[in-house]
């Protein structure tokens, strides 16, 4: 639970900070940006199928689980322009990864989801006046957040949840369409590496049947489309009028 709290008190700070930037965002210097993004994530849980985890005081053994191989993401974006050709933002991503099993009567539903807390470094060497060509590479950290709940028609055996928190490393590609001076879209391509190797449950290591630790990999690619306001007139400000 304590994971959790923690998660949390990330989510909380990050959306406070956000809110103040972007109420001070007007009176700073520089080429100040905010951007929300959407999109669906590639993950790495093929060994979720028919999975058997010591969830609770018994395992759930034979669960006919799909694999786990994609899911939406959301993400929310604060950076600054250094230059026309970099800058430095930070990032909090909101990855949902959802599936349900079924054993004979039995059934058990696990959300997987994570949040991403990371920095980016942005690199943007060809600029158009409509279309912007680039790269970003981004460091940080991937926090597991998720319930598992485990029922027998109208009998639930309880939810708990699921935590625990590893590095994470993306690279990716950047494709910029300017709608108006100080607003743009800006599709991303691009591969993470993302492995929580020690998962906690209800505060206690989950296993695997075999004894060694279940692991979440949210390894995989990313594509996201998002919007991006632009604030300021500095190096990646506001620029000519497109209209």
């Amino acid at each position: 639970m304590h994971d959790s709290r923690r998660v949390r008190s990330c989510r909380l700070s990050l959306l406070l900070g956000l809110a103040l930037m972007l109420a001070a965002a007007p009176a700073l210097a520089g080429g100040m940006w905010f951007k929300a993004a959407g999109g669906v994530s590639g993950l790495a849980m093929d060994d979720i199928n028919n999975g058997t985890y010591r969830f609770y005081d018994t395992s759930i053994r034979g669960f006919n689980f799909p694999d786990l191989k994609s899911g939406f993401s959301l993400s929310l974006h604060l950076g600054n322009d250094i230059s026309e050709t970099v800058a430095f933002g930070f990032s909090w991503d909101m990855q949902h990864a959802h599936l349900a099993g079924t054993d004979v009567d039995v059934s058990a539903v696990m959300k997987l989801d994570a949040d991403f807390f990371m920095g980016h470094f942005y690199w943007t060497p060809v600029r158009g006046r409509r279309f912007s060509l680039g790269a970003a590479g981004g460091l940080g950290f991937v926090a597991a957040d998720g319930t598992v709940k485990v029922e027998q028609g109208a009998v639930s055996f309880g939810e708990g949840k699921t935590s625990g928190t590893s590095l994470t490393v993306e690279a990716l590609a950047t494709l910029e369409y300017a709608l108006a001076s100080n607003q743009a879209l800006q599709l991303t391509a691009g591969w993470r590496l993302a492995e929580v190797d020690e998962v906690k449950f209800e505060g206690s290591t989950a296993l695997k049947e075999d004894g060694t630790n279940l692991a979440l990999d949210y390894t995989g690619y990313t594509l996201k489309l998002g919007v991006l306001w632009r604030f300021g007139s500095g190096p990646g400000g506001a620029g000519p009028d497109l209209q």
